[in-house]
């Protein structure tokens, strides 16, 4: 099983204040993120009088605690997506391309849970469980985020065996609302949320000494729209 954080502020943030304290708590998880870790955050590009936004990724196959080394080389930014990856199973282990945040276009995504006997009516390109969810979600992305995650938590409720935990956060780069659903074991897999006015954290997990309050059982959270 996977865990993942969100930092969303209103001005950039090093993001290495923040991940020592989440890679000691994937460490010492009930189930350990062994199988490698990613990071995601939304970098300025100038092209003559526009200034665009990107995200730009890096991903890595050793666990994000043997990491450490690696968390001050990171840029500031207002906005990332961290990942710590727990493969459910062992054919599925040493491919970094499974290792999440996944980006397409704009869009980010992160995942954490575990579903059963999955059999939608249509049929969606994907590897891996994730990977599917991903691009269920981009396909009913019409009207964005918030709508793209009801539509495809009720298709994968519709069409789940069982639903261990469905907690995933979505993002068009500029909205993004997060899915705290679960069937079992509440504490291990309610989604945890902090904010102030300065910023907002969603995490899989308490970490530090952040007071954290933790998302209902079916919540959607909407977040802020990130800062530009």
């Amino acid at each position: 099983m996977c865990r993942f954080l969100i930092i969303n502020s209103q001005k950039p943030v090093n993001i290495a204040d923040y991940l020592f304290d989440f890679a000691k708590m994937c460490q010492n998880s009930e189930r350990n993120q062994v199988d490698g870790w990613g990071i995601a955050w939304l970098a300025s590009t100038n092209r003559g009088e526009l200034n665009e936004q990107s995200w730009q990724t890096k991903k890595f196959l050793n666990p994000i605690w043997e990491s450490t080394a690696e968390f001050s080389l990171f840029p500031q930014s207002k906005v990332f997506f961290v990942h710590a990856r727990g493969s459910s199973f062992k054919k599925h282990q040493g491919d970094v391309n499974f290792n999440q945040p996944f980006v397409e276009g704009k869009n980010i995504f992160v995942f954490n849970g575990f579903l059963n006997s999955v059999k939608l009516p249509e049929s969606l390109e994907g590897q891996i469980g994730s990977q599917k969810i991903f691009n269920l979600l981009l396909k009913n992305n019409q009207d964005g985020p918030a709508s793209a995650s009801i539509k495809a938590r009720m298709a994968l409720e519709d069409h789940s065996n069982l639903i261990e935990g469905l907690n995933y956060a979505f993002s068009d780069g500029l909205n993004t609302t997060v899915v705290c659903r679960y069937l079992e074991n509440p504490d291990y897999y309610a989604i945890r949320y902090y904010a102030d006015q300065e910023k907002e954290i969603v995490s899989s997990y308490d970490f530090g000494d952040l007071p954290f309050k933790k998302l209902n059982n079916g919540e959607h959270l909407n977040l802020r729209k990130f800062s530009l």
